[in-house]
């Protein structure tokens, strides 16, 4: 027998004496169990809050009021001030000329014969379909710059794909657990202050981060879950603490359905 085996078979046999599956392993499985649920978020809240909202051209003839968020999306005269693609849907980025500049809108009080529709300009503002707010929202990244909600998804797998085999190392020097603990707090931290983003920048630079210390706590749990039981219910043990996780995903796509505004939900609901 190998000095592996032998450790494995001493290690069975510990928790075989301490009990099968008693007070202490129900109570260190449910705060696993926690844990994942919010790091689930640390990880994938970058789906919700760098998506891609529905907008159009601002057209400020027709338009009326100096807040943008209080204009309605749904027009009747946005036919003939906003251009169509091939599939009818209304262009993003740009509107049609106005004939006469000096002409202010008034509510239903635009008409077709204001806008010259051989001529296209590009829109410096722009109105949602919806009061929701989000990176791109807070930061005006449209049209041409779209490609920037992406790059916040590839920071945050970055992230998690940089740090993961350093989890491992970190885990065997200072112990899972304390690298769990420690990988929550870093990662409340950066989402906390991730959430007060000045620019765009600074929000991909924290949400790397935030994803590099989240990642530790789910690896590490996967392992705690397995070493907590012995080898007959290592089984059960595992499964739950790998159902924590896709049930955190779960729970943040609930809340951001029925949240649409922050700083709740802008900076995640583990985070605050």
């Amino acid at each position: 027998m190998s000095v592996e085996d032998s450790v494995d078979s001493s290690l069975d046999t510990i928790l075989t004496e301490v009990g099968v599956f008693g007070i202490s392993e129900f109570y260190s499985y449910t705060l696993l169990f926690i844990a994942n649920v919010v790091a689930a978020s640390f990880v994938h809240n970058y789906i919700i809050s760098a998506n891609t909202l529905e907008y159009r051209c601002k057209v400020p003839e027709c338009d009326v009021g100096g807040n943008n968020r209080d204009i309605e999306y749904d027009q009747p005269w946005l036919r003939f001030g906003i251009p169509t693609s091939d599939d009818g849907l209304l262009k993003d980025c740009v509107r049609y000329a106005p004939i006469n500049k000096s002409l202010s809108g008034a509510f239903n009080g635009c008409s077709a014969d204001m806008f010259d529709k051989s001529q296209e300009i590009e829109c410096s503002e722009y109105i949602y379909a919806s009061d929701e707010r989000n990176v791109q929202t807070e930061f005006n990244i449209h049209c041409a710059d779209t490609y920037k909600l992406a790059l916040v998804g590839t920071a945050n797998n970055a992230g998690r794909f940089l740090f993961m085999p350093l989890t491992g190392l970190l885990s065997d020097k200072f112990g899972r657990l304390r690298v769990i603990v420690i990988g929550m707090l870093c990662s409340s931290v950066f989402g906390i202050i991730k959430s007060f983003s000045i620019n765009y920048i600074m929000y991909t630079a924290l949400e790397f981060l935030e994803s590099a210390a989240g990642t530790s706590t789910y690896t590490c749990s996967c392992v705690l879950g397995v070493e907590y039981v012995n080898s007959k219910h290592r089984v059960l043990g595992s499964s739950i603490v790998f159902m924590s996780y896709p049930m955190g995903a779960v729970l943040l796509g609930l809340v951001a359905m029925y949240v649409s505004d922050p700083p709740f939900k802008f900076s995640t609901y583990p985070d605050c």
